[in-house]
């Protein structure tokens, strides 16, 4: 059956700030500087580490699923720390974590570990990185690795640029890449298949350039608008919005925080207003859980140093919902069953998906099936609500037509070999328009509706089939039959007896027949012809008469 091309018609199409800390108990608390990844594998976001109010680090670990935090007792972790990096390898299938800073013992750590399946594991080498923090990171599909830029220790601000695959560190010696700097947050922008790297600060400036990396190679952007100069500010890409998505951060001297949204797409950021939104805020973390459905942001400083004021809140900015439906193109039928299907896109699991199929009947759920009772147009509508009770409407007309009904005439039903048998069918109701095919019952086939005339040319009983199939795809049929007699065979009649007139007319022929002949004979013969003799033997010449002297004796 064809398909109906999809109907959309979105009630809300732009992104939207969801506060979801109420209802979240337990929760990491309020901290700085953790890091977060989402763990595709084991499909759930991780977070790790951080530090309270007094800088003391945490070494905590927490997952977040389907809405809820738990935290999880790994065997072994790393030790405390904040602001390290942790990406998520696709192709090793685990989280990395490199780096970060233990405030109370002024450590910038230089160790890397794995964590899968809820375990860490030391893979620290002698070759890697020199131990930092405020490092960014995010892997790089193109590049098949984990890209990390910049950083800061305790004497440096960095500006080296490193991958890592297969649990190995290699440095990268691009030319031209961006200006040491440290908490400049990295995402990897998938509609436009590069890493964007922004701002940052060098200790004593904060930057508002905007940079990619692509097969290797940095490349600084000028994009006519741009966020202004800030560090340590939350980005992720956001596959529904089809942008990278930026949030917050603060400047270096830390009297200025922001709480603004801007997206990134095709070289240029564009400002975004969503109607709530988190307070100004820095050093908070953010990523993409595709098992919920939405960017996923939590904790953070909202002043800092001093007074140093955390938040344990989790947010979730969520894109509106779309949704559409295919369906059968046209009419439907009568008695037929249709199934209806839904796409759904945007919003924030799980959804809650209704149907109404405008003859009294409702069903949910993303598909369904209907069968539809009586004849007449019908408006089906699909709605999608989400989890935060975002709405989106689809819908489409439909002309439900009668079921089609056929019926055929055969005449005449007794015929003899040879003779013209007209055919024709009676054909109504259904979507049009109507295909009709006919099957003779001797191998033969034929279309349309006729009349049309057929002959057979042996004897016996043939069943006759025509078809009617409309455009919704129901088939109906209708049976004939005729029967065919053969040519009559026996010994021929006997001819009348002749009447005396015809005796009268023969003899009569007759004798006109002789006379002509007798005629025609005589005429053709030579004088003094001689007469037939015997059989196969001419009549000799008559003899001349004897010879007399004169005087009359000898």
């Amino acid at each position: 059956m064809s398909r109906a091309a999809p109907h959309v018609h979105p009630l809300a199409s732009s992104g939207r700030w969801f506060n979801l800390t109420a209802g979240l108990t337990p929760a990491p608390a309020a901290r700085l500087g953790a890091m977060m990844a989402y763990d595709a594998k084991d499909g759930y976001a991780v977070l790790f580490g951080g530090s309270n109010t007094s800088l003391f680090p945490f070494t905590d670990t927490w997952t977040y699923k389907s809405g809820a935090w738990s935290q999880i007792f790994p065997p072994t972790s790393p030790s405390a720390r904040l602001l390290g990096i942790l990406v998520y390898d696709p192709v090793d299938q685990y989280l990395v974590l490199f780096g970060g800073q233990d405030v109370l013992s002024s450590n910038f750590d230089s160790d890397t570990w794995t964590f899968s399946a809820g375990h860490w594991t030391n893979i620290t080498s002698s070759v890697g990185p020199a131990g930092r923090a405020l490092s960014d990171a995010a892997w790089d599909p193109v590049v098949q690795s984990v890209v990390m830029f910049g950083g800061a220790n305790s004497t440096l601000i960095l500006g080296d640029t490193w991958r890592f695959v297969g649990g190995t560190w290699t440095e990268l010696f691009p030319l031209s890449p961006p200006s040491a700097r440290a908490g400049s947050p990295m995402a990897f922008d998938v509609a436009d298949n590069y890493l964007v790297l922004f701002g940052g600060v060098n200790g004593t400036a904060d930057f508002s350039d905007t940079w990619r990396f692509t097969n290797g190679s940095w490349t600084q952007l000028f994009p006519s608008v741009a966020p202004s100069a800030r560090a340590a500010f939350a980005m992720s890409y956001d596959p529904q919005l089809g942008t990278v998505l930026l949030f917050g951060g603060g400047v270096s001297n830390d009297t200025l925080f922001f709480g603004d949204t801007w997206t990134f797409r095709s070289g240029g950021w564009t400002q975004q207003f969503p109607t709530a939104s988190p307070s100004a805020r820095q050093f908070s973390q953010m990523v993409w859980d595709p098992a919920d459905g939405y960017l996923l942001m939590t904790s953070g400083a909202t002043s800092y140093p001093t007074p140093t004021q955390l938040v344990s809140e989790t947010w979730a900015f969520v894109t509106g919902p779309t949704v559409a439906f295919s369906a059968p193109v046209g009419a439907v039928d009568v008695g037929q069953a249709v199934s209806f299907t839904a796409s759904l896109s945007g919003g924030a699991l799980p959804y809650n998906v209704s149907w109404s199929f405008g003859d009294g009947h409702v069903a949910s759920g993303g598909s369904t099936t209907h069968v539809f009772q009586g004849p007449g147009a019908v408006q089906v509508n699909v709605t999608l609500k989400d989890r935060f009770g975002q709405l989106a409407a689809a819908n489409h007309t439909f002309n439900i037509s009668a079921r089609p009904a056929v019926g055929l005439t055969v005449s005449p039903l007794t015929a003899v070999v040879g003779q013209n048998v007209t055919l024709s069918a009676a054909a109504s109701g259904g979507s049009r328009p109507l295909s009709i095919s006919w099957t003779l019952g001797d191998g033969r086939i034929e279309s349309g509706p006729g009349p049309f005339t057929v002959r057979y040319t042996a004897s016996g009983s043939f069943a006759i089939n025509v078809t009617v199939t409309d455009a919704a795809g129901v088939q109906v049929s209708s049976q004939g039959t005729v029967t065919i007699q053969g040519v009559a065979s026996g010994p021929a009649p006997s001819a009348p007896p002749p009447s005396f007139l015809t005796y009268g007319l023969v003899i009569g022929a007759l004798v006109v027949v002789a006379a002509v002949a007798f005629l025609v004979g005589r005429r053709r013969r030579p004088p003094n012809a001689p007469t037939a003799g015997p059989a196969g033997t001419a009549s000799p010449p008559p003899a001349a008469p004897p010879l007399t002297p004169p005087g009359g004796s000898g």
